[in-house]
């Protein structure tokens, strides 16, 4: 026998099965702070793998485990597993957890508490063979769902890579009534890439039906949409809906706090009529909005002017991203947003003059009250307007970025982040105050984040920085604005005259990051 195995030997038959260990400091807690203890786990693992192990420590630990419901809130189920899935079986009836014994098993010990069920798509590592759910599989989980959680379902975050999962994973949920549906997290992976392509009615599947009124009344008013969601979803605040085949003139979530719509393939997106009374439901409520690529494309004539804007008075965070300006014009001259204090607009396409949006945006929103400001592939054509002429000049005859840069200078923005713009932004922000005495445009703001594409832009972002350095220095010393957090992401080529600059005074923290490959956010 070879040594280590032989001290192994020796080592095991020197314990005494009977004998006590000696006593950890975990041993004498008591049982409500190991509970505590306990929940904390298993709800920063996301999932119940962590009730799971606690339940097989000891004989202990699993009666606390097994008997606490607390730690069985979370349902999850991957769509991928290394193993084949249990066959569903041909005699009728049988008992789900012939097939889903784990997740029973989860429904079971979580007696009457509210669930969160999480259904996701894992990436195989490398020559990793994954066998994946079926549509039976599926169709059979739904029910499930639908006959013994519903009542009890407070979120569910399906990601599947095609539209069709998400679909057999709700064909049983609808017009069932879920009263403690708190979040409705749908999302089809593939839908970031077919969001630019348009698809043929052939192609798509019936659509999902989950948050879809439940009758088949016809026509159906704003009013019927809203009285079906208070019915089943009363106490639905929050909807994220990316890539789904959807009947939008039949979809009811109503009085949301979070609205999120994403990538709608061409031909599959509401009319603005219709998307107009989805948002009218929660106008009350709502307080977080992001719409990407939901326009229908034969709508993206001239952006029309809107007689009555609708007036969303709660919404504080907006995100705009778009592939034609028109889309976000439409949104930004259909809607009102007294209380705006985040903004994300982005472009999809950073080739496309974005001007028209910058219009829109200064004509329609109180761009002087944001305090966080986003923009991402904002493009125009180059425009100069040389510092001295601004005494004289009138507002309307500056450029459209300058024009912007002056008023958010007037405000009270405290973060801007510009991410794949035109320089023009940086140009203008070493412009002098308005305010005078020494002053540039936004001095006042507390963080910055600039990234760029190329080793071009990378150039004109460190002139930026040498000019605010020199128009802030009194006397050889900097005097100027001092930002608390500053992030310049640049290519290397640039590297060498950064560090010509010596000690970034710019800014407390941050400084210059340099990457060779674009990272998009």
């Amino acid at each position: 026998m070879p040594p280590s195995l032989r001290t192994m030997s020796t080592d095991i038959i020197m314990v005494n099965p009977n004998e006590r260990r000696p006593e950890a400091p975990i041993d004498v807690l008591p049982n409500e702070l190991l509970l505590e203890i306990f929940t904390f786990g298993a709800h920063s693992s996301g999932n119940t793998s962590f009730s799971f192990l606690v339940s097989n420590i000891c004989r202990s630990w699993r009666s606390l485990a097994i008997g606490e419901p607390c730690l069985w809130t979370d349902l999850t189920l991957a769509l991928t597993s290394p193993v084949e899935p249990p066959p569903i079986p041909n005699e009728r009836p049988f008992y789900v957890s012939q097939v889903f014994p784990r997740e029973a098993l989860i429904v079971e010990r979580s007696a009457n508490r509210d669930i969160d069920i999480y259904i996701d798509y894992e990436d195989p590592e490398e020559d990793e063979e994954r066998h994946t759910l079926t549509e039976a599989h599926l169709l059979l989980f739904s029910k499930f769902l639908a006959d013994h959680v519903a009542h009890r379902i407070r979120s569910v975050h399906f990601a599947t890579v095609y539209w069709e999962e998400i679909y057999q994973l709700c064909d049983n949920l609808h017009g069932i009534a879920m009263p403690h549906l708190e979040t409705c997290s749908l999302t089809a992976l593939s839908s970031q890439i077919v969001v630019t392509m348009d698809v043929s009615d052939d192609d798509w599947p019936t659509p999902v039906r989950l948050l879809e009124y439940a009758q088949n009344d016809e026509p159906m008013t704003s009013q019927d949409l809203w009285t079906c969601s208070s019915l089943l979803y009363p106490a639905l605040k929050e909807v994220y809906w990316c890539g789904l085949p959807t009947d939008w003139a039949r979809f009811c979530a109503s009085n949301l706090r979070e609205l999120h719509l994403q990538n709608e393939p061409l031909g599959q997106r509401p009319s603005m009529e219709v998307l107009r009374g989805i948002i009218s439901n929660s106008k009350d409520t709502l307080e977080c909005l992001e719409l990407t690529y939901v326009i229908d494309p034969d709508e993206l004539g001239d952006a029309p002017h809107f007689e009555s804007r609708l007036t969303l008075p709660h919404i504080k965070r907006l995100k705009l991203v778009y592939i034609y300006p028109r889309e976000a014009q439409q949104i930004l001259r259909a809607f009102d947003f007294p209380a705006l204090r985040t903004l994300t607009i982005n472009s999809h396409n950073e080739a496309e003059d974005s001007s028209a949006v910058l219009v829109d945006l200064l004509k329609y929103v109180r761009v002087e009250k944001l305090l966080d400001l986003r923009l991402v592939g904002i493009s125009l054509p180059p425009e100069t307007f040389p510092e001295r002429q601004l005494k004289d000049a009138e507002e309307e005859s500056l450029p459209v970025v300058l024009q912007l840069v002056r008023r958010l200078t007037r405000g009270s923005l405290h973060k801007l982040m510009l991410q794949f713009c035109c320089h023009d932004f940086l140009t203008f922000m070493n412009y002098g105050n308005e305010s005078g005495g020494g002053k540039v445009n936004l001095s006042g703001l507390y963080g910055l984040i600039v990234k760029v594409r190329d080793e071009d832009a990378s150039v004109g972002v460190v002139s930026f920085i040498r000019n605010r350095l020199k128009l802030g220095m009194v006397d050889g010393v900097y005097a100027g604005p001092v930002l608390e957090h500053m992030i310049i992401i640049v290519k290397p080529n640039v590297k060498e005259e950064t560090e010509s600059l010596g000690e970034m005074k710019l800014t407390k923290n941050g400084g210059f990051f340099f990457r060779n490959v674009v990272l998009v956010d």
